[in-house]
């Protein structure tokens, strides 16, 4: 109080000096303690203001700028202590809400638990037995108060929420409109206080003053009702919850009795349905038994039908058919007729005999022929007959193979069932070993075995097998185009520097066969994996551990790897995984870190190979895929609305393989089977030991001069393409290169003419043969198409971008690349404005050479 006193003498001794300068609410109670000074004090500032009229609108807002200021300062202390209880009483909100979160949690479980038990087992029950009915519906009515008191507890929690949000919002409302109101109550006070400055003396500002602090007083008590009803509220809500944890402890009591009481049920209802099968068993043998009788008196009545069909063909065999006996008796007739003209004329007594034989023999004939129809009549109804039982026996046949069926299923519905109970029931300290859980996912090995033989290194050279392969195809029924074939086993001999084969192309020209048929028929362990669209992690590809069920939901492409890996039937043939409909998902997605750990490999020895670690749950450490090199990856992708683009990043560590638009439709006449294709043939399986040989390895150059100097003349061309793609913001980078090189090297006609002019002794210096160049040559254009042409996706064809397509365009033709041309300004039409490769007419022009035919291996030939 002292210091506003001095305040507010300072701030009145130089209000000529700061234009009133500010003047706080204070010092008007300051003033009622001595009222000689306030009448001197109101005197001058009477003089002051009737002098400062020509300021009174900035003496106004400063004044009002002052006291709001402080004002709101004071509410603002006011405010924080308020929401500092606020937030103690929130985080003690919170503390309760999750605690009954977590015990709902619990609950939910145990109930949900309980109730899809019940309701499996009342569905079980009735489909096996009728006359449990009354007890299936105890249960249900048991299932329905389960979730009736689940759905209490559901609105009991929805109570609280709905209660916690009407307090904040109660809160923030009340905070709201009391900011306002004292806005509103400091803007009138100072209207107030500047009239009643002038007009009215000391009683005035007394009472106003009074007033302001009677108003404040009652807002403060109002304010701690308010808060005093809050915590009342919240002890009430306390106690009721704590009175619900005792009431669900109770309950999960309850629950548990009622789950030993469902056990002895279970038990019960297990000795009710094996007597129940033993009575049904019994009725179906019954069944049978009175069936067979049928079918016997059905058997002793079509017996009886058949010798009556016997008499009749006697009696055909003798007369003729029926239309002769008719001819016959009409021939009679004639005769009659014939003997009754001559009677006329000739009535003697051999006539009168003649015509009384012809006419009782006529009659004869007429009853002969009504017991014939007779006869027939009632060998149509045997029949009839016959064929209804008939009928009757096959329906009866069809019912009880139903009623197997049904049994069967039945019975592995109810293993099933058991199954998943014993894993729901198994505790804790039963779970699954580590090795266990392996195990699992291994399973019982691929779903084909490998073949009884495996290839010898002197049985078949690398030709002579793809040779094999574009043959049994054929066979089969599919034709393989041969310049694709040696591209796709060339992409996968470097699979060190491009990590995954990629097939393109419209759908229907053969994508996914080629790599199917290329494993089968060359013998490699193989598995084709439908990518989904709704992959979006590694776990989509591989699997994951289902806690719930204690057990690892292991996706087929996770087990091929599991047993290629570790077991040594698998781990020792070359294997081949196909992602088909690659693009369907973002690679990125659920094949990231094959993509880094496959790239990681390069350049690593066996012992230090990366892998994929895939979790196997809790207390187990997780299982390490060893990225084996003897497991090469290939990929599949239609380019349509369903699909999804490839980044740099995959198109950089891959091969694009583009598929042609078939010219002429192909016919099949069969669907011949590879497995018996593959058994006929006598195929093998391709060790390990013979691909490796068949890559080679740039660190052991063993290249001629002439091969050395086409390559630095390769190199040139792509880094001229590099230097026209800088000028569109676009690169080609190491990998790229490398890649190429790789390629060349290791085409499989590029090292047959290589070793086959070294083994003719021809001189490998400084030129080229005209085959070699051509394969090399041939190769080289194969990763033009496959490495560089992807990285030209998007360039716009005009413009700019038209400059720079059309000097990549000459460069390749100085270079005597004409083959790609039409493929080229192909794709510069067809892109609506950008440039998208997506033909491959260069595979029609140029093929691989050799200057003489290479022996192919005796063995082959034989198998061939």
């Amino acid at each position: 109080m002292g210091k506003n006193k001095n305040k507010q003498k300072e701030l009145v001794n130089d209000l000529d000096i700061k234009n009133i300068g500010q003047v706080k609410a204070e010092s008007v109670e300051s003033t009622v303690d001595n009222s000689i000074e306030k009448d001197n004090k109101i005197k001058e500032l009477e003089k002051e203001i009737k002098k400062l009229n020509g300021f009174e609108e900035e003496y106004k807002r400063l004044k009002s700028l002052e006291i709001a200021a402080e004002e709101l300062k004071k509410k603002e202390e006011n405010l924080n202590s308020r929401e500092s209880q606020i937030k103690i009483l929130e985080e003690k909100l919170k503390d309760k809400e999750r605690n009954l979160q977590t015990q709902r949690k619990e609950l939910e479980g145990s109930l949900e638990k309980d109730r899809n038990f019940l309701e499996v087992e009342i569905k079980r029950v009735d489909s096996l037995e009728k006359s449990i009915n009354k007890e299936a519906e105890r249960l249900t009515e048991k299932a329905n108060k389960l979730n009736d008191q689940e759905i209490d507890l559901k609105e009991r929690e929805i109570k609280i929420n709905e209660k916690e949000k009407t307090l904040e919002e109660d809160l923030r409302k009340e905070r709201t409109r009391f900011e306002l109101e004292e806005k509103n109550k400091v803007r009138e006070e100072l209207n107030e206080f500047y009239e009643n400055e002038k007009k009215v003396r000391e009683d005035s500002l007394n009472k106003e003053i009074d007033k302001k602090r009677k108003e404040d007083l009652k807002e403060i008590e109002k304010e701690k009702e308010k808060e005093e009803k809050i915590l009342e509220e919240l002890k009430k809500e306390i106690e009721k919850i704590s009175n619900q944890k005792i009431q669900n402890e109770n309950e999960q009591k309850r629950l548990e009795l009622e789950n030993k009481r469902i056990n002895q049920f279970e038990k019960v209802l297990e000795s009710r349905i094996s007597e129940e099968k033993e009575r049904e068993r019994k009725k179906v043998e019954i069944e049978l038994n009175q069936e067979k009788e049928k079918f016997e008196e059905i058997s002793g009545k079509y017996k009886d039908v058949l010798e009556k069909l016997k008499k009749f063909n006697d009696i055909s065999e003798n007369y003729g058919s029926i239309e002769n006996i008719h001819k016959i008796i009409k021939d009679k007739e004639k005769q009659i007729k014939d003997l009754n003209n001559e009677l006329v004329n000739r009535p003697t007594n051999e006539a009168l005999e003649g015509y009384n034989e012809i006419k009782k023999e006529l009659e004869d004939y007429k009853d002969k022929n009504k017991n014939l129809n007779k006869e027939l009549n009632s060998y149509d109804t045997e029949i009839i007959e016959v064929d209804t039982l008939k009928r009757e026996k096959r329906n009866l046949i069809n019912e009880i193979d139903t009623l197997k069926l049904d049994y069967t299923h039945e019975k592995e519905e109810k293993e099933k069932l058991s199954a998943r109970l014993s894993r729901i029931m198994t505790p804790e300290g039963a779970l699954l070993t580590e090795a266990e859980r392996i195990q699992q996912i291994k399973g019982s090995g691929l779903d084909y075995e490998a073949y009884p033989e495996k290839y010898q290194e002197t049985d078949i050279n690398e030709l002579s097998w793809l040779e094999n392969i574009e043959k049994t195809s054929e066979e089969y029924g599919i034709k393989l185009n041969k310049r694709i074939l040696y591209a796709f086993h060339t992409a996968l001999k470097i699979s060190d520097w491009s990590i995954i084969t990629v097939l393109a192309g419209v759908s229907g020209t053969g994508k996914s066969e080629l790599p199917k048929l290329y494993a089968r028929f060359g013998g490699l362990n193989f598995i084709s994996v439908p990518v989904q669209p709704n992959w979006d992690s590694q776990e989509s590809m591989l699997g994951y551990f289902n806690s719930i069920d204690n057990r690892f939901d292991t996706q087929p492409l996770l087990r091929f790897l599991a047993n290629c890996i570790d077991e040594e039937k698998y781990n020792k043939y070359m294997s081949l995984v196909l992602l088909d409909e690659m693009n369907l998902a973002h690679v990125e997605h659920y094949f990231a870190e094959f993509l880094s750990k496959l790239e990681e490999r390069r350049g690593k020895s066996k012992n230090d190979l990366p892998y994929i670690e895939v979790k196997l749950g809790a207390d187990c450490n997780s299982l390490k895929l060893s990225l084996i090199r003897n497991i090469l990856w290939a990929g599949t992708m239609n380019q349509d609305e369903t699909t999804k683009s490839l980044s740099d990043k995959v198109l950089d560590r891959g091969i694009i393989i583009n598929f042609p638009r078939p010219k002429t439709l192909e016919s099949r006449k069969e669907m011949k089977s590879i497995n018996k294709i593959i058994k006929d043939k006598k195929s093998k399986m391709l060790p390990r030991e013979i691909w490796d040989k068949w890559v080679i390895n740039r660190k052991e150059d063993g290249s001629s001069d002439a091969q050395k100097k086409r390559m630095k003349e390769y190199k040139k061309i792509i880094e001229d393409i590099n230097d026209e793609l800088e000028k569109v913001g676009r690169a080609l980078g190491h990998r790229v290169w490398q890649s190429i090189e790789h390629y060349i090297y290791n085409h499989p006609y590029v090292i047959s003419q290589f070793q086959l002019e070294r083994e003719q002794g021809k001189d490998l210096g400084e030129e080229l043969s005209n085959e070699l160049k051509n394969n090399m040559d041939l190769a080289f254009e194969d990763q033009i198409v496959q490495k560089v042409m992807p990285k030209l996706r998007g360039i716009e064809t005009r413009g700019k971008g038209e400059e720079v397509l059309n000097n990549i365009l000459n460069i390749l033709l100085n270079e005597n690349f004409s083959h790609l041309e039409k493929d080229f300004k192909f794709a510069k039409e067809q892109g609506f404005g950008q440039f998208v490769w997506g033909s491959a007419y260069y595979l029609n022009q140029g093929e691989f050479e050799l200057s003489d035919n290479i022996i192919e291996d005796n063995e082959i030939k034989k198998d061939e």
